[in-house]
């Protein structure tokens, strides 16, 4: 008996001991109207609730070391077994252990909502783009900032061309989302356009969000209206749309 219960009370002793060392370790976090800011967070990530996505304004810039926090947050080992535990035995209960992604998301609802004092973060937040783990929730979070995060765009555009398919897609979209720079911008995605790399869809809508700064992206973005590939299609026949509607009509799109 005592063999059988020795390696689930080891376990439970080691989360017990993880739990209370990071919240001896954990930076002060800021509240407002008696609520802290994770709650504020988790309202707005999960109930898209209006007074909490005011609330994360009304915190300013006393928000940013728990948002870049969570932005860097990373599953230990331990998060990792209890993860994989919870779905091997498809076992559901109040105390979740949602670890490193459900942080992320809390992260890029933070950004989004923090309006200008956001562009505070940008430095940080590049700063985790050289963390391949963590590159995917930096690049969410800049692009959910909009134009705010503006100062970004040279280390984005490096990231169009990842190896990782995801991070050069995050980017992208990160990019038509911050909707800025367009002599640096349009260039980066016409040459992406040009090397028929993946998620050929993603780069065209961006160049649409550009409008007439991309004016000189229709001639390469007219050959994807024959693609035998739907969303790509869609994609051009929008994007022609937003550049020039006069050059939609003249390619027969509606």
């Amino acid at each position: 008996m005592r063999t059988r219960l020795f390696g689930p009370l080891v376990l439970v002793a080691t989360v017990l001991l993880a739990v209370l060392a990071w919240w001896a370790l954990r930076p002060s976090e800021p509240s407002y109207h008696g609520k802290r800011l994770s709650v504020w967070l988790r309202e707005c990530r999960y109930a898209g609730d209006e007074d909490a996505t005011n609330a994360v304004p009304m915190i300013g810039t006393n928000a940013l070391p728990t948002l870049l926090q969570l932005a860097g947050a990373k599953d230990s080992g331990i998060d990792r077994a209890l993860q994989k535990s919870a779905v091997q035995t498809q076992r559901q209960s109040q105390f979740m252990f949602e670890g490193a992604a459900e942080s992320h998301e809390l992260a890029i609802c933070g950004y989004a909502a923090l309006g200008p004092v956001a562009a505070e973060a940008v430095p940080a937040l590049t700063n985790l783009l050289s963390d391949s783990e963590l590159q995917v929730s930096a690049i969410a979070c800049l692009g959910n900032m909009g134009f705010w995060a503006q100062d970004a765009i040279p280390a984005l555009i490096a990231e169009i061309n990842n190896p990782n398919v995801i991070v050069g897609a995050c980017a992208k979209a990160a990019l038509a989302n911050i909707h800025r720079q367009p002599e640096l911008v349009v260039p980066a995605l016409l040459a992406n356009l040009a090397a028929r790399g993946p998620t050929p869809h993603l780069t065209i809508q961006a160049l649409g969000r550009f409008g007439k700064d991309a004016t000189g992206a229709i001639p390469a973005i007219l050959p994807f209206l024959a693609d035998g590939r739907v969303l790509v299609r869609m994609a051009a026949t929008n994007a022609i749309k937003q550049i020039d509607s006069e050059a939609a009509g003249g390619a027969g799109l509606k």
